[in-house]
């Protein structure tokens, strides 16, 4: 992206609600961590001179501080105590946001399928880092979708390793791991346009799946009844690809948009059996396919990652929801009904929601508890309806609340939990 234009930062500015959040903040965080509250229109932050800048050396962070200060459940330790206090006057919410605004932050990239970042994504961070130091105590939230996946969950456990790993890297170039929060949002929420099916491909090999992050599968199309109408070739590049690789397996991931929940379901299998048969033809065994039909799922098509700093709020409601021991919430077995330890723990997080009652969150659902892949894909919808009916008992508008359920991926097992919950302000 070399010579590109900047990509703008997006913010929503209100300096009363900066000056309460940090009020809060010093409740929550003893002190630590001054809290930006930002909301109203959705503006694009223009380039413009920062208000002030303030050398320093470092503030305090290192790089091990900041992957556990970035994994979600973890508190944030606000060990400088006293930030209002200290604050030099001159730093400001719009002057960071005009500083970040000159860095290309769509250069922060990473080895495709990995949270590894690539050299030019290290050096932006390191870049990044350098604005962050200049301009301390605001707190910023790194936001990444990333699309690389075959499945929802895949992306989501991905987003969230790679946002952990950025933060380490502004850490490790010296800025507060206090105030910075590692927020991964998977992929899209939309609907591809345009699509009616649509199939992709992963592999349990990266070296594999980097090559097929390369097919078009876009030119794979079908007829009403879910035959092929094109993409012989493309097949023919996966059958090659796999010829090469005799130890990989292939995920082949169906969808379908026909507008009916069931019948898109039942087409997604339809149209993946039909690529499993031509696949078959071409030389690649059936016993080295994995096959998922996710039916009308939400997904995203374009195979790349997203990058996007917010600075205030909602990294200031992320961080009140950082305090809160999300590992707490746990689920009578088989059911959404929060355990005694989990409902306390919701309380909490009902405490930090009241922070801004504009901010919409999203609520993402994980479940190992059931026997099989299926039945934890069903527990999830179930702990994540039963989440929202708890927090609203408990004051929360659920019209602020969005479940994302994502069954059991294993790139997102924590532990050995039976439900994982996190919460993600939403734009």
């Amino acid at each position: 992206m070399d010579g590109a234009a900047p990509t703008p930062v997006k913010v929503h500015v209100s300096l009363w609600q900066l000056l309460a959040a940090f009020a809060l903040g010093v409740v929550l965080f003893g002190g630590g961590v001054l809290v930006g509250r930002l909301t109203g229109d959705e503006t694009e932050a223009t380039i413009g001179d920062l208000s002030a800048t303030v050398p320093q050396g470092t503030d305090g962070g290192d790089a091990s501080l900041a992957a556990a200060d970035a994994s979600e459940g973890g508190a944030a330790d606000a060990s400088e105590g006293g930030a209002a206090d200290s604050e030099p006057q001159g730093i400001t919410v719009e002057g960071l946001v005009a500083a970040l605004a000159t860095i290309d932050h769509q250069r922060l990239t990473f080895e495709h399928g990995t949270d590894q970042l690539t050299a030019d994504g290290a050096a932006v961070a390191a870049e990044i880092a350098a604005v962050l130091v200049a301009n301390p105590f605001i707190p910023v939230e790194v936001e990444i979708h990333t699309y690389t996946e075959a499945t929802p969950g895949e992306n989501h456990g991905l987003s969230v390793l790679q946002a952990e790993a950025v933060v380490s890297a502004l850490a490790a170039n010296g800025v507060d791991p206090a105030r910075l929060t590692a927020v991964g949002l998977g992929g899209s929420s939309e609907q591809p346009e345009g699509i009616v099916e649509l199939v992709r491909f992963a592999s349990n090999d990266s070296g594999v799946d980097r090559l097929l992050g390369a097919v078009d599968f876009l030119a794979i199309t079908f007829d009403g009844n879910g035959d092929l109408t094109d993409g012989n070739a493309v097949l023919g590049e996966v059958v090659d690809i796999m010829a090469t690789n005799p130890s990989a397996t292939l995920d082949l991931v169906g969808y379908a948009y026909l507008g009916d929940t069931d019948a898109s379901h039942d087409r997604s299998h339809t149209v993946t059996d039909t690529v499993v048969e031509l696949l078959g033809a071409g030389g690649l065994g059936r016993q080295r396919i994995d096959v998922v039909g996710l039916g009308d799922t939400p997904t995203q098509v374009e195979g790349t990652t997203d990058v996007e700093l917010e600075v205030g709020s909602p990294a200031a409601l992320t961080l009140a929801l950082r305090a809160v021991d999300t590992s707490r919430i746990q689920f009578v077995p088989g059911t959404g009904d929060p355990t005694a330890d989990g409902a306390s723990a919701l309380i909490e997080v009902a405490t930090a929601l009241e922070l801004d009652p504009t901010q919409r969150i999203e609520i993402s659902a994980h479940a190992y508890g059931a026997p099989t892949s299926a039945e934890n894909h069903v527990l999830s919808h179930v702990q994540g309806d039963g989440v929202v009916e708890a927090l609203a008992d408990l004051g929360i508008d659920p019209a602020r609340l969005e479940v994302e359920s994502h069954g059991d991926p294993i790139a997102f097992r924590r532990g050995n939990r039976a439900s994982y919950i996190s919460f993600y302000p939403l734009d």
